[in-house]
């Protein structure tokens, strides 16, 4: 039993929301690959593609802009009224929290009138708004200037690039324009509010004249929080002592191969960090770290990132692959004593894809985002977007864990520094009260049946007597209903779920989370309601 509890408590400290420094993709729309003279489908954002919306007339076009690249033209098609196509985020989000950038190309075909901009959920909030008009002033507007700030001057048949900055918590944000800061730390005045779409208009301008062409719509969004599935940061590690091997739980490796990293100051890091020393001629070295409990997130996007640099020009490795000591790659990322980076994924085989430089003593942070439901990834370098939606070839497994070392390369020259590793997942909101004071924590046995119909037991167990809720949500997230909120004694409970949510009414068949927070700690289990 005394397993059972320690490994559960693992698990369930894992799944506590923490402050978050991932980046996920929430919209990336680029047209390369669609035919001329086609409309773009409403499928959203796993498709590449808009969301429906009130004022979509359904008359955009692809067209080509050069060879190989393909862009959306999407004309004014009303005099009267304004015509609107809305970019939305994947299922359905709206970021209340974190950071959010949205990047984009538009090129305005003839000087007239047109509007981009950032928008709630409810899609009619308009907290930023770009707008074009007749005499080729572009302006900006938000709630706190509404009545608009000329900028620059456009030019019809000029291409343009766009990039805001958004902080989603204090509304503060910055625009770009070709690279340059236009604005700047410029309060959006709507207090909190969330996001939702990016949106190309042509405003009620009394012509039906004026075409807008754009492409590259990319929105990454930084949450505040995040549930973690691994971090690894070396600043309270002793230093001159080989590293251990307990997991994640503890900021560890699981494994090592051959290597025998140590935790020192790291000169090119200027902190602590994971040092690998080439110590073999003919093998690679490595340390492997996998996620809390082996976890394997399936269908929720995964993201890693870390910190490494080198002391010379060297053969290194990192590798992304399932749980397990072998395991499919879903990524190889390979350093090599050119200075190139490279890239290996199944999708490619054995082909070796060059996609950056390194330079020794210059630390590199790199940023990955893995999406199981299109076996896609993304990668960026120094905030630079390198991968974009990449598929890997892997289509039956989920990403779970991550390796660095030294290669094989016949010598034994070259070090290797890693640190700040980390893996999150969107997964359930999740979250553990600050000022609350931590007691030993429920564990979640789960619900039984399950499936269910028209009801269920959602049992857990209470070492110690704690204050509890028990929270039902659906699969987007949204409280459906409080079963419980109480102080329980300690021991089995098993409270009922008759699938009906906080107004008595029957919900709707799929899958539900129970999540039962008890002295501070979360846990979650799924269940489904069959009809």
């Amino acid at each position: 039993m005394r397993t059972r509890t320690i490994a559960l408590f693992l698990m369930l400290f894992a799944l506590v929301a923490t402050p978050a420094l991932a980046r996920f993709v929430v919209m990336d729309a680029t047209f390369d690959s669609r035919t001329a003279g086609t409309q773009l489908g409403r499928g959203g954002a796993f498709q590449g593609e808009p969301v429906t919306g009130p004022f979509d007339l359904l008359d955009d076009s692809i067209v080509t802009e050069s060879v190989g690249d393909m862009a959306v033209l999407f004309p004014d098609a009303r005099i009267l009224g304004p015509s609107e196509m809305y970019f939305g985020l994947r299922d359905n989000l709206a970021p209340t929290d974190g950071k959010l950038t949205a990047r984009w190309t538009v090129t305005p075909q003839s000087a007239d009138e047109y509007r981009i901009s950032l928008r709630g959920s409810d899609l009619s909030t308009e907290l930023i708004t770009l707008v074009f008009d007749s005499s080729n002033h572009l302006a900006w507007t938000d709630a706190n200037e509404a009545a608009g700030n000329f900028f620059v001057f456009y030019v019809g048949g000029a291409p343009i690039e766009f990039m805001l900055e958004l902080d989603v918590d204090d509304g503060i944000y910055t625009l770009y324009f070709n690279g340059s800061a236009v604005v700047t730390d410029e309060d959006h005045g709507l207090g909190a509010h969330d996001v939702g779409a990016l949106v190309f208009a042509h405003p009620n301008d009394g012509n039906a004249t004026g075409s807008l062409v754009f492409d590259n719509i990319q929105l990454d969004w930084r949450p505040g929080e995040a549930p973690w599935l691994l971090e690894a940061n070396f600043s309270d590690k002793p230093a001159g002592q080989v590293i251990d091997t307990r997991g994640a739980f503890y900021g560890e490796p699981v494994s090592l191969s051959g290597a025998e990293p140590l935790v020192e100051f790291g000169p090119p890091l200027g902190t602590k960090a994971l040092v690998f020393e080439d110590g073999s001629a003919t093998s690679t070295e490595n340390a492997r770290f996998e996620f809390f409990s082996s976890v394997e997130p399936h269908n929720q996007p995964v993201s890693i990132s870390f910190t490494l640099d080198v002391d010379q020009l060297e053969e290194y490795l990192v590798y992304v692959r399932e749980a397990g000591t072998s395991a499919s790659a879903f990524l190889s990322i390979k350093l090599r004593t050119s200075g190139q980076v490279q890239f290996f994924d199944a999708a490619g085989g054995t082909t070796a894809y060059h996609f950056h430089t390194y330079t020794p003593g210059v630390p590199s942070v790199v940023e990955m985002h893995f999406e199981p439901i299109l076996d896609l990834y993304s990668i960026w370098w120094n905030g630079e977007r390198i991968i974009h939606r990449r598929a890997h070839g892997i289509t039956a497994d989920e990403v779970g864990s991550v390796l660095f070392g030294t290669l094989n390369d016949a010598d034994l020259d070259g070090t290797l520094y890693v640190d700040r590793i980390r893996a999150h997942t969107l997964g359930m909101p999740l979250s553990v009260d600050d000022d609350a004071t931590p007691t030993a924590p429920a564990i979640l046995l789960g619900a039984a049946p399950n499936p269910f119909n028209p009801a269920t037991e959602i049992r857990f167990e209470l070492p110690a007597a704690a204050p509890v809720t028990l929270d039902i949500f659906d699969a987007r997230g949204r409280l459906v209903r409080r079963l419980v909120d109480e102080d329980l004694p300690a021991g089995l409970h098993r409270p009922m779920w008759r699938g009906v949510d906080q107004r008595g009414q029957r919900v709707a068949s799929g899958v539900y989370h129970a999540r039962v927070t008890a002295g501070g700690f979360a846990a979650t289990t799924s269940m489904t309601l069959v009809k």
